[in-house]
Parts: C-alpha cells; sequence; structure tokens
C-alpha cells in the first residue's frame, strides 16, 4: 500500500510538473535552480555534500534527490547531503508558500538556529515523513502544508528559539 501511494504521488507531481531542472548538472547549487524553477518544476539533486542554506522562496515546487526516482535505495538518501555549515536554518519554507511543495530523500545537517528543535514551524502546518528523524519536531499552525518524506536530521542545533533544519514559519 505504501508503494501504491508513493508511485501516486510520484505520477501526479509528474503530471503536473513544468520542467526537470537538475543539480549539479544544469546549476552549480540547489538555491540557483530554485531561484530559475517555476511552480510546478522538480529540481532533482543528484548525491554529493551542498554546502547551502536554501528558501524554496514561495514557489510550489519538488526538491527531491534520485531516492525519488529510486525507491527502496536508501544509500542515496545519505549520500544527498545538504549541509548548513552551522550558518543558520538549512531549509527556509515561509508560512503562506503552497501546501504542495515537496522535499524528498535528504540529509539535511549542521543547521544552526535559535531554537530548541531542528525541524520547528509556527504558522504552518507540516506534513514529514522521515526515514530517521533525530533531532526533533515542533509543529504548530497550518497556514501551509509542505511535504517532507524520507529525510535524515543530524547534527542541528536549534539553540533557544527557532528551529536549525527546516524553519517553516
Amino acid at each position: 500500500m505504501r508503494y501504491l501511494l508513493t508511485f501516486f504521488i510520484f505520477i501526479i507531481h509528474l503530471l503536473y510538473s513544468q520542467n526537470i531542472i537538475y543539480v549539479p548538472d544544469q546549476y552549480s547549487q540547489i538555491q540557483f535552480a530554485i531561484n530559475a524553477a517555476s511552480n510546478g518544476d522538480i529540481v532533482q539533486v543528484r548525491p554529493g555534500i551542498y554546502y547551502e542554506n536554501i528558501n524554496l522562496k514561495g514557489k510550489d515546487i519538488s526538491l527531491v534527490s534520485n531516492h525519488y526516482f529510486n525507491l527502496g535505495d536508501t544509500q542515496i538518501i545519505k549520500d544527498t547531503i545538504i549541509d548548513g555549515g552551522k550558518k543558520g536554518t538549512v531549509i527556509r519554507i515561509q508560512s503562506g508558500e503552497p501546501s504542495s511543495a515537496l522535499i524528498w530523500g535528504f540529509t539535511i545537517q549542521n543547521g544552526l538556529g535559535t531554537g530548541t528543535n531542528d525541524v520547528y514551524t509556527s504558522g504552518a502546518g507540516i506534513n514529514i515523513n522521515t526515514h530517521k528523524n533525530i533531532d526533533g519536531l515542533l509543529p504548530s499552525g497550518a497556514s501551509s502544508s509542505p511535504q517532507i518524506r524520507y529525510c535524515i536530521f543530524k547534527n542541528n542545533d536549534g539553540g533557544t528559539g527557532n528551529g536549525a533544519a527546516i524553519h517553516a514559519y
């Protein structure tokens, strides 16, 4: 049943996608690909370590690793890393961003926030199905519902306020 649901989500995203943008093939950084993306696009990130702090900028996009197209290969999740370099939140999702934004199949690490939780939502609903979540979750509100699937969170430092790995506000 789980694979059928995953397949259904995959088909829906493909049907409504305008374009697939490849990182690092077309853009050297994930944020550059997000900047170039339009609503409905898929930003597909190949395995590697990407030292970035990214912002979806209100776009209704799918940010996915190769795991999205190769279900069952969990090594891809471990090999596709977004590393915040302890320079701030790794992935920022603003309140009111489209509810169908999708983040799928990454290791999200070394975020530095001012919060106690690495996955933090304030004023944004969030739907998380992680492969391994070792750093925490504090959901609240319901103004947007990004889908976060098959991600690993590690070495994120929230501090005393907002989250470090993913900050949806």
